[in-house]
């Protein structure tokens, strides 16, 4: 009679224990694929804005490109630009002194006789 009362009773707390590790398992493995789920979202978010800034920041390039393109009057990109060269100035109208001295040449010309 014991053993009619035994295995009835060992079937239970088996069954029992068997259930309760089988929903321990799924508990675990939930967490599991919680957790890898929370992890790949978190990747997807952080390269989602990784491509966004990178986005942006073309677009800004772009902008500030054509800002400068647009209006480059304005804009000075090298400070160090030689000077220009300056104009000649005109000559000055001066009225020279009138020279007294009479040219004579410097070696004497012989005159032919004849």
């Amino acid at each position: 009679m014991m053993q009619k009362i035994i295995k009835p009773v060992i079937f239970i707390l088996g069954t029992l224990f068997i259930s309760g590790c089988q929903a321990d398992t799924d508990a675990i493995i939930q967490r599991m694929i919680d957790t890898r789920i929370e992890k790949r979202i978190s990747e997807f978010i952080s390269k989602e804005k990784e491509r966004c800034l990178e986005k942006i920041m073309v677009e800004a390039a772009i902008a500030a490109d054509s800002a400068l393109r647009a209006n480059p009057i304005l804009i000075l990109l090298d400070s160090l630009h030689r000077p220009p060269v300056p104009s000649k100035p005109q000559r000055p109208q001066l009225e020279l002194p009138r020279d007294s001295i009479q040219i004579a040449p410097i070696v004497p010309q012989i005159e032919e006789q004849q």
